[in-house]
This record gives C-alpha cells, sequence and structure tokens, in this order.
C-alpha cells in the first residue's frame, strides 16, 4: 500500500507559525518608525503652512507702512482703544482690543463666515462673523466695521488650505463672540462645541474652528522697540486665545488640558489636546522666518518683568518698552 507523501513545496505548522511571528515582529518594528515619520510629515506640512502666511502677512506689511494686518474696528464704539492699559500709568500707552469680535483670524481671509452654521438675523446656529453695523449705512452683510468688503489677505492668497493643519483633529468652537462670556473649556465641550476641522474650500467655511492657528495682532515688519523677532503666526491652543486666555492663561483650562499646576507659577505653553501635543508649535516670526519652537512662547517672548526690573528674557518683546506686549493681541 503506498502512503502519500508531503510535498516538498508545502508548510509545516510550526514553519507557517515562524514566518507569522517574524511577520508580527516586524510590524511592531516597523509601526512606530511609520507613526513618527508621519508625525514628522506632518509637522513638516504645519511649518510649510505657517510659512505661506508669513509670506502673504509680509506682502501686505510692505503695501501698509510696514504694519502687519489689523482688523478695522469702530473708534467711536471702540474707546478703550486710548484708554491706558494699567490705570493711572501713562507708560502703559494704548493697547489693541476687541480684535476677536470682528471676525478673529478668519476675519483676515473672509467677511463672510458662517461653516456648518445657518445665517439669520442675528446670525444663528456655528456662524462667524457675518457683516457688521457700518455708520451710515446700517447692518452691511459680509462688510468689516468700515464698510470694507474686501478681506485684508485676500489679494495675498489664492487658496485656504494652509488655514488647516494636518494634526488638527479637534478644536474646541468658543462662539461667533468668545472670550470674556466663557473661559472654561469643559463647559464648551459639554455645550455641543467639539468640532472635527476641515481645510477651507471657499471663504463661508473659513471659520474659527477650522483654522489651526493663532495671531499675534499689533506687530510691525520693523519696529525699533522689538531687539529680537516676536511671534506672529503659529499653532493654536485648545483654549480661547484671546489676550491672556492664550497658552492655557487660566486655572481651568489648564486642568482640562492636563496641565499641572503649582501655586499661581504655571508654565504656559501647549499641551497633550493640542495640534503637536505638548512638543511645542510651529511659528512664523516677524522678520520672516519660521521654524518649530519647543519653549513657552509666553514665557520666552511675552515676559512682563516687574516695575522697574529688566526682562529675565533679552527675547522678550518687553525688553526695551516694558509696556510693549500692551499694544499686542492674541487672537485665533
Amino acid at each position: 500500500m503506498n502512503r502519500p507523501t508531503r510535498s516538498k513545496n508545502a508548510f509545516t505548522l510550526i514553519e507557517l507559525l515562524v514566518v507569522i511571528a517574524i511577520i508580527a515582529l516586524l510590524i511592531g518594528i516597523l509601526l512606530p518608525a511609520l507613526s513618527k515619520a508621519r508625525r514628522a510629515a506632518q509637522v513638516a506640512t504645519c511649518l510649510s503652512n505657517t510659512r505661506q502666511v508669513s509670506l502673504m502677512m509680509n506682502g501686505y506689511s510692505n503695501d501698509n507702512q510696514d504694519w502687519y494686518p489689523l482688523l478695522p474696528f469702530n473708534a467711536t464704539a471702540e474707546a478703550a482703544w486710548r484708554r491706558p492699559r494699567v490705570p493711572n500709568n501713562p507708560g502703559a500707552g494704548p493697547y489693541l482690543t476687541n480684535q476677536h469680535i470682528y471676525g478673529g483670524v478668519a476675519g483676515l481671509f473672509s467677511t463672510y463666515q458662517i461653516g456648518d452654521g445657518v445665517a439669520g438675523t442675528p446670525p444663528t446656529g456655528d456662524a462667524g462673523h457675518w457683516g457688521s453695523l457700518v455708520p451710515g449705512q446700517g447692518f452691511v452683510v459680509g462688510a468689516y466695521v468700515n464698510g470694507n468688503t474686501s478681506p485684508l489677505l485676500a489679494t495675498y492668497s489664492d487658496g485656504f488650505e494652509m488655514l488647516k493643519c494636518a494634526s488638527d483633529k479637534e478644536t474646541i468652537y468658543w462662539g461667533r463672540f468668545y472670550g470674556s462670556q466663557e473661559t472654561r473649556l469643559e463647559s464648551a465641550v459639554n455645550a455641543g462645541r467639539l468640532k472635527f476641522p476641515q481645510a477651507p474650500g471657499g471663504s463661508e467655511d473659513v471659520i474659527g474652528y477650522n483654522i489651526s492657528y493663532m495671531y499675534i495682532a499689533g506687530f510691525k515688519a520693523y519696529d525699533s522697540q522689538i531687539l529680537s523677532p516676536a511671534p506672529l503666526w503659529g499653532d493654536e491652543t485648545q483654549a480661547s486665545d484671546v489676550g491672556t486666555n492664550s497658552f492655557y492663561g487660566n486655572d481651568a483650562d489648564a486642568e482640562y488640558a492636563g496641565l499641572t499646576i503649582q501655586g499661581d507659577n504655571q508654565h504656559r505653553s501647549y499641551a497633550k489636546g493640542d495640534n503637536h501635543g505638548d512638543d511645542g508649535g510651529n511659528w512664523a516670526f516677524t522678520d520672516g522666518h519660521a521654524s518649530f519652537f519647543t519653549e513657552s512662547v509666553h514665557e520666552v517672548f511675552f515676559e512682563t518683568p516687574e516695575p522697574g526690573e529688566p526682562p529675565r528674557n533679552a527675547q522678550s518683546i518687553n525688553s526695551i518698552n516694558p509696556y510693549r506686549s500692551y499694544l499686542v493681541q492674541t487672537i485665533d
């Protein structure tokens, strides 16, 4: 009786298990490397985005006496522009205010921001800036308060894809007039304001939650009061990045972001929920260069010295004028 013989080309069970184990081992080795390469690619793409916007802003400054863009405001209504930041201290000078209520960062690129909301009178749903009360004209749709209907940076860009970072998976929508009314991240999440950003396909989609970056308004391309290049445009945080709220400037936001607070000495920087986690963020500076910054932007560039004392950090914009940081406002 002839017994069946095993084919010389067949695998035994042990050989098959060995092959599977080797493949699993290789996958285990390669996956972290692939993940790291993917993150590096996202950071590089994000850096390219910041450079693109920096070029646009420098183009604007060349046409506007070195000023980087400022959203138009009603000088009569916004009398705070002429008030000293520090009461009874004339050295503080006037300060920049309320850039966020005229569209914030989105208002630089679009005067008609609806997103996935529904336009109404006044706008309802998740609507951004929809128009302004223009003196002598009433409410004008798609206009700044001065009546201009052309976005400040409209002629310097042919698209909006650079406003979304590939690493930005979710963000908090703070509402049309965000800021002092609501400072807790947790309450924003509970209110259903957690959004999933998409690269804007048109001007109506250029709304806060589809933009991955923040802007520090109030700088000039050439400023004799600033010793070192200052941060202009870079990765946002999950907080409402308006004024002192940027970089988790209050305890409630810091706790939600998973930061450790030690008394009043809080390290103001990025957190795990931000575009690139707590590694840092991409920033374009007033001299035109862009780089990934790992330190605390707030502590390095906006350190406010004690009265009569110079800043400890020479890169602080307050090195010459101790009140220079009162002349800028962070918006997102």
